[in-house]
């Protein structure tokens, strides 16, 4: 039976258990291209069908795959569907790196006054805020998600602990409260794997590279099957300085989420820390396929093209990345990049 995989991804997933998670989804992938499930109705095994190869492709990071599937969603009559699909399109625009795609998709949702379908909105726009780097926002959100979530029991408390804690021990270290952040992170459990990778990020935020490599090393082994820990980790690697080990970090992040472009784009700026803006080129074209409204993305491909020698193409970059969003010092990077080369 189909629904009886479904329901042990989901529950390892709402646990945060990403490797059982995973190992559940592709055993129901496996089940249901043998063709229908003679215990559920047509419709409901085609909407089971999509959500199970889209729950396969966020949990590798090909989320421009997933954004695809959600899209396809919300046109169908069923409105519980097409609103969870509408708000999962928030929190993939975020993992994009695509703000225009995550204001659009928060402008298309229609008036509710469902408690449950505000307060589950409210937790994808804190996720694409996470994703986009807007702390504030995380923080904001997490005052609103926490006590009303403590208010629904058992699950919601679930969701606070591994869920609400990480983003908001993660949200308060970028902002340089380190003291506030471990307190908040401390509430969260060690069987969850985006706890173990918020508390590396929170060490690398404080400069403790011993923490942070011991969480990351710690989170890869729970879930060697998935790209995150990994692709986290080269970028906390490249942060300190060392693009040569974030390289082989990024590369193992490759091999099990082939389509995610993080790990791609963080490969490509190594690339250009070691000299090797020419091999970046590929690195950045790839990612580009997978994120292709990535500001950062296209700023540093334009970098790897200034330092190889393609002026025209990285003015074409330049003008990309002026038109996407940018965090201020990347901003403040293509400014500088743009004036001293046109």
């Amino acid at each position: 039976m189909l629904l009886t995989y479904d329901d042990l991804a989901n529950n390892e997933g709402q646990l945060q258990h990403d490797e059982a998670s995973l190992l559940w989804l592709k055993k129901a992938v496996a089940l249901q291209a043998r063709g229908p499930d003679p215990s559920m109705n047509a419709a409901d095994f085609a909407h089971a069908v999509a959500q199970n190869r889209n729950a396969l492709a966020q949990s590798t990071g090909d989320y421009l795959t997933a954004l695809g599937i959600e899209r396809d969603a919300e046109t169908l009559p069923d409105r519980a569907v097409a609103e969870s699909a509408r708000q999962s399109e928030v929190s993939l625009c975020g993992a994009l790196h695509d703000r225009a795609c995550v204001a659009a998709a928060v402008a298309a949702f229609e008036p509710t006054a469902d408690p449950f379908v505000s307060l589950s909105r409210v937790g994808n726009r804190q996720q694409a805020a996470g994703f986009l780097g807007d702390w504030a926002d995380v923080l904001a959100d997490a005052d609103f998600m926490v006590p009303t979530l403590r208010r629904l029991g058992g699950l919601g408390a679930l969701f606070v602990t591994r869920i609400e804690y990480p983003a908001k021990g993660l949200a308060l270290a970028a902002r340089g409260r380190i003291g506030a952040a471990r307190a908040a992170i401390a509430g969260s459990p060690l069987d969850c794997d985006v706890c173990l990778r918020a508390r590396g990020r929170v060490d690398a935020f404080a400069r403790n590279w011993g923490g942070a490599d011991y969480w990351f090393a710690r989170a890869a082994a729970d879930a060697p099957s998935v790209p995150f820990a990994q692709a986290e980790w080269g970028m906390v690697l490249l942060a300190r300085g060392d693009p040569g080990r974030a390289i082989a970090h990024f590369a193992q992040a490759h091999g099990t989420g082939p389509h995610f472009a993080d790990p791609l784009e963080g490969w490509g700026e190594a690339l250009i820390r070691l000299n090797r803006s020419d091999l970046a080129l590929a690195k950045f074209a790839e990612a580009a396929r997978y994120a292709p409204n990535w500001g950062r993305l296209h700023l540093r491909w334009g970098e790897a093209l200034l330092w190889s020698g393609d002026a025209d193409g990285a003015r074409r970059q330049f003008a990309a990345a002026a038109g996407l969003d940018l965090a201020p010092a990347d901003r403040a990077t293509l400014a500088r990049l743009r004036a001293a080369h046109g």
